[in-house]
């Protein structure tokens, strides 16, 4: 061999980076994607946060380990409403219905209100002194605008201003016409 083309240094990282740029043990390449995701989860995040015009809001009831309804039920800012009926309801599959615009603004209201844009992604009857997994059922409520959604799941009555909100849903889509009697079951 060439004794030569051995006796250039190749270049070899040092096995500890700089101290100038370690972080809290983090090292600039692993900081520069965090701070990349960071910035793409608050752009997601703030656009929502920032829509005037909500397109629509969902709400979707689960089943439990008895005999709650399931359904999932939205409600567009055009009035225009869909329904679809899975277990436990008066009528199983799909409906579509109109409700007055004033319906929908009285949801959104409520939506403001509670400030459901800056809400936790879930919540349990659990922080209540609950058990999850018990057979309860959830409510989960989807605000849409645009492309950009936020959605909030409620296990078992977790937070009750979200449960006031589900029922609001129900009330302003009239749900009752195709779950039955609501008023005599506890969600």
């Amino acid at each position: 061999m060439n004794k030569s083309a051995h006796s250039i240094p190749l270049y070899r990282p040092s096995p500890k980076p700089h101290p100038y740029f370690v972080l809290s043990g983090l090292d600039v390449r692993k900081m520069k994607y965090l701070i990349l995701i960071s910035l793409a989860v608050y752009a997601s995040y703030s656009a929502i946060a920032q829509c005037g015009d909500f397109d629509s809001i969902t709400l979707t009831r689960t089943t439990c380990h008895g005999r709650c309804p399931a359904y999932t039920i939205t409600i567009h800012s055009d009035g225009a409403v869909y329904y679809k009926g899975d277990h436990w309801v008066k009528i199983e599959g799909i409906k579509k219905a109109r409700v007055k615009k004033h319906r929908f603004e009285k949801v959104l209201s409520f939506i403001r209100e509670v400030d459901f844009i800056n809400l936790d992604e879930r919540y349990s009857d659990y922080n209540k002194g609950g058990f999850p997994g018990m057979g309860s059922s959830s409510e989960i409520i989807t605000v849409r605008c645009k492309e950009h959604q936020h959605e909030v799941t409620n296990y078992g009555g977790g937070l009750e201003k979200l449960s006031e909100l589900a029922n609001l849903i129900d009330d302003a889509a009239n749900s009752s016409r195709w779950v039955g009697g609501m008023k005599n079951r506890k969600f």
